[in-house]
């Protein structure tokens, strides 16, 4: 009987696991494609990462890791970096 709780047990973990990995994987999905178009809309405006950093007043490395697809930024820095780019807040979430 302490046998099965124990498989019980270890069969619920292993599905959470592997349930928190699919998620990790949409995150990311995500974050690469709202880099993907924060990038596009940046060189649109032809305007360097340290250039759009400056004028959201976000750090240039910051910048680069969300353009990258490696941050999650907070709604008040994709508030920012949308008024530095001239956009509507909508337009960094067209495509996603």
């Amino acid at each position: 009987m302490l046998l099965i709780f124990y498989l019980l047990i270890l069969f619920k973990i292993v599905k959470f696991v592997n349930m928190k990995n699919q998620l990790d994987t949409v995150d990311k999905k995500i974050f690469q494609k709202f880099g993907k178009i924060l990038k596009q809309i940046r060189l649109r405006k032809q305007l360097t990462q340290e250039e759009l950093s400056d004028l959201a007043r976000i750090h240039r490395t910051y910048v680069a890791g969300i353009e990258g697809g490696h941050r999650n930024p907070s709604l008040k820095n994709i508030v920012r970096l949308a008024n530095a780019l001239g956009v509507k807040t909508e337009e960094l979430f067209n495509k996603l």
